[in-house]
Parts: C-alpha cells; sequence; structure tokens
C-alpha cells in the first residue's frame, strides 16, 4: 500500500535519477577529509539501501569537501529518505539541511524543488499525526518547515492536525524549555500563532483530555501566558 511519505519519496527519487557519479569521485573528493574505503563503501552498494552509516560522511561533507553538487543530487533522495525512519539521526543532523542551503537549492530546478517541499511537507503532517511521535521530531521538523518551507505552510497544516500530542511541545515553547534557540523575530510569529483563538481552543482541548495533573498545571500556565499575549 502507498503512504502519502512513499510517494513522495518515489517522487524524489524520480526527479533525481538523472544524476548519476560521472567519472572518478575521488578526484572531486579532498585527500585528506575522504579515504579510498569511504568512497568504496558508499559506491559499492545501491543506493536504495545505503544505510544511515554508509552515506553519514558524505551527507556532512558534501559539496565541501566530497563530491559535487552533482553527486550530491545524485544521493540527496536516499539522505533525506532516512529521515523518516525511527532510531535514525539524520532528521536532527542539520549539517544535512544546511548542504542544500550551500549548494543554492532555490536555483534548481522548478520540479526538484517542488519535490524537496513536498517531502518535507509530507514528513510534517505524518509527524503531526502520528501518535507516537516524539516531542524531539516535532521540534526538529518544525525547523526544517520553517526553514525550507516557510511559516505560511508550516501553519496551514499544523491547525489541521488531529493529533494533540505536539500540544505538550507547544507548551515547552511559551514555557521557555524549547532547545531549539529561535532568534527573537521567529519566536514572535510561533508565540502570535500560538495565541490565536484557534489554537488556545485546542490547548483548552488538551487540558481537558489529559489525566496527568502536573501536565494540566503546564497547560494551564501556557493558556494564561498565551491568553494575554497579545493584550499586552
Amino acid at each position: 500500500m502507498n503512504t502519502n511519505i512513499n510517494i513522495a519519496t518515489k517522487n524524489l527519487y524520480g526527479v533525481f535519477k538523472p544524476y548519476t557519479i560521472e567519472g572518478n569521485l575521488r578526484e572531486r573528493s579532498c585527500d585528506c577529509c575522504v579515504s579510498d574505503a569511504e568512497i568504496k563503501e558508499l559506491l559499492s552498494k545501491d543506493l536504495h539501501v545505503l544505510s544511515e552509516d554508509e552515506i553519514g560522511h558524505f551527507m556532512r561533507s558534501a559539496v565541501t569537501t566530497f563530491g559535487c553538487v552533482t553527486d550530491y543530487k545524485h544521493f540527496l533522495p536516499r539522505i533525506l529518505e532516512l529521515m523518516q525512519f525511527e532510531n535514525s539521526d539524520m532528521l536532527f543532523d542539520f549539517t544535512t539541511y544546511e548542504k542544500l542551503n550551500y549548494s543554492k537549492w532555490e536555483t534548481w530546478s522548478e520540479s526538484e524543488i517542488e519535490a524537496i517541499k513536498t517531502y518535507f511537507t509530507t514528513l510534517w503532517i505524518e509527524t503531526l499525526n502520528d501518535t507516537t511521535t516524539t516531542l524531539y521530531k516535532t521540534q526538529s521538523m518544525l525547523k526544517i518547515m520553517i526553514t525550507y518551507v516557510g511559516w505560511d505552510a508550516t501553519f496551514s497544516i499544523w491547525e489541521k492536525a488531529a493529533n494533540s500530542r505536539w500540544i505538550h511541545y507547544v507548551v515547552d515553547v511559551v514555557l521557555g524549555n524549547d532547545s531549539l534557540d529561535f532568534n527573537t523575530e521567529d519566536t514572535e510569529r510561533l508565540m502570535n500563532w500560538f495565541s490565536t483563538h484557534l489554537f488556545l481552543s485546542k490547548l483548552e482541548n488538551a487540558f481537558l483530555e489529559t489525566e496527568d495533573k502536573l501536565e494540566a498545571n503546564r497547560i494551564s500556565i501556557a493558556y494564561t501566558i498565551l491568553e494575554k499575549y497579545n493584550k499586552n
């Protein structure tokens, strides 16, 4: 059965299929930073089955000391695909996504840009609607979405999420316990959205549904802060 994330992943592979490893990858890689053994390992398996360990060094060093932009585009579908798997660190490794900016991904073809945005958006939807997702994954996907897809799309999807587990992450943000270190402007955007009537109603529902007294108290405090936020 094809899920939305499977379709988005398949689309990534299809869009970036034209990019192959041509010539000698050794010549496009730093002799000091990249070993022959690492190159051999990277090229010894089919793209679809490369593990996180096997592609990890390339992912973090692509374009700067390991290969060129064309090489990066070849491996990009697998790098992004690994984000969706449990126990993977790919989602939390910011250097993965900074490589997109370093490679000036917004100047790529429209189909390539759209494939990346669609994949991130689909993973964001699945993260929000997954009742078993972790708060760490929620905050990591939030950072990716606002950085590469934009605030409007991020909020539009967020407000439609049926699962309320992510409410607890929002409470952390409001109470100042978030670890993403948003700048002042981004924090202002988040707080303005969290203080809307739509979101406050979600927070109220979460308060009524929780059986955890400590969490109920945290939600109550967050609600009070947000209720007063736009009145100050």
